[in-house]
């Protein structure tokens, strides 16, 4: 493993850039998708789901707590930043006829509330749930999910231009 991979932490990297390499390609296809389609909400199931996976919240949390070495360059989200230019052209129709567009300073504070509560919720939501007298399954997580959608569109519609 070594071998190819330099160390254990080389090979979770190397698993984890992958794993964003793809979504960040798979969202491309989703936006085309929604803008086709007129379905913006499943373009945002879709991200919300991608963030609050557990397997990825897991790997992205060893490497912060184990890897070193790991190259500091655009941090976590430079996929994603980097999907979001490519599909910078793509936002007039996503929004739908004669909505605003977003800022892009709103669409980046979305992906941080994104990226926060979703790692919050699959690092936390065991315990949490338990703490609540709750059994954590995939009924609960949809419902967090959900809720965490229609926190997204509030502050959206709050910060709108106009």
């Amino acid at each position: 493993m070594t071998h190819y991979f330099g160390t254990y932490a080389g090979l979770v990297r190397e698993v984890f850039v992958r794993r964003n390499r793809l979504a960040a390609a798979t969202i491309l296809e989703q936006i085309d998708a929604a803008r086709e389609s007129g379905d913006v909400q499943a373009l945002q199931r879709f991200a919300v789901a991608y963030v609050t996976d557990p397997h990825r919240v897991r790997l992205f949390l060893w490497l912060r707590l184990h890897d070193a070495d790991r190259p500091r360059g655009a941090g976590e989200g430079g996929a994603a930043a980097r999907a979001g230019r490519r599909a910078g052209p793509r936002a007039p129709a996503l929004a739908g006829a004669g909505a605003p567009v977003p800022e892009r300073a709103t669409i980046e504070l979305l992906v941080l509330l994104t990226l926060s509560a979703g790692h919050g919720w699959a690092i936390g939501k065991e315990t949490w749930l338990r703490g609540l007298g709750l059994t954590p399954g995939p009924e609960i997580d949809a419902t967090f999910q959900q809720l965490l959608l229609d926190a997204l569109a509030l502050v959206a519609r709050a910060r709108a231009p106009g």
